[in-house]
């Protein structure tokens, strides 16, 4: 099994910013996915085996790396710079 593909992104910021990027874990990919796929927040820790507590701490420090804040952003900003991502590792526009 090969490990994840993290590369840095040349992302467009919600406020316009050409900015580097840091890469997302292959948990935070994971759990982006989720988000944009519509699951539910509470549903989340139990599809991917992780505490409540963790998540939250997943998604302070996508927000963090992405400059959003909040949930809605976040999904915005991965649909505006191609970070959703199918399980086969295809971008979906």
């Amino acid at each position: 099994m090969t490990g994840p593909k993290i590369k840095h992104i040349s992302a467009r910021t919600l406020d316009g910013d050409d900015d580097v990027m840091e890469p997302l874990t292959r948990r935070e990919q994971e759990a982006l996915d989720l988000l944009v796929a519509g699951i539910l927040y509470a549903e989340i820790p139990a599809r991917m085996n992780i505490s409540p507590k963790t998540l939250e701490r997943m998604l302070a420090e996508m927000y963090s790396k992405t400059g959003t804040h909040g949930r809605m952003q976040l999904i915005e900003f991965a649909k505006l710079n191609g970070l959703v991502t199918r399980e086969s590792g295809e971008v979906v526009v």
